[in-house]
Parts: structure tokens; C-alpha cells; sequence
């Protein structure tokens, strides 16, 4: 989400999957994010990386209203 936007956050539970969605106006640029790690030099980038290991599923699309993340977590219920 761009550091000066707005976003929003729906759960909910599908089976014994909670899924996580998150939507905002931003454009995403960069399609290997997250599954690609960051160089060492580089302070940031790692948030991505982080959820594609700790989830399930995770599915991003970017549209040019904005962009659609995706994340499914097996076990946890609201």
C-alpha cells in the first residue's frame, strides 16, 4: 500500500482457510515481489517475502484502479 494512501483490509473464513484481502489504488510494478529475495544492500522490500512464506496462498492483481493482494492461511479461523 503506498505510504501516503488508503486501503482496505476484508476477512473471512472459506473451510478451514481464513482469507486475508487487501485493496488500494496503488499500481504494483514489480510481479516478482516477494517471491524474488530483495540484494542484501537494500534496506526494505522484504514484506512481501515474508507473507509468501508464512501463507498458504498468495495472489496479487494489479488492475488500473488498483491492486488486489490475496492471502490465504490454512488453520486459522475468525
Amino acid at each position: 500500500m503506498p505510504a501516503a494512501g488508503a486501503g482496505i483490509v476484508s476477512l473471512r473464513s472459506v473451510g478451514e482457510y481464513l482469507i486475508v484481502r487487501i485493496d488500494d489504488r496503488g499500481a504494483f510494478a514489480d510481479p516478482p515481489a516477494g517471491r524474488v529475495p530483495p540484494a542484501v544492500h537494500i534496506r526494505g522490500g522484504r514484506g512481501l517475502g515474508l507473507v509468501n512464506h508464512l501463507c498458504d496462498l498468495v495472489r496479487m492483481h494489479s488492475r488500473r484502479d488498483g491492486t488486489s493482494i490475496r492471502v490465504h492461511l490454512h488453520g486459522v479461523q475468525l
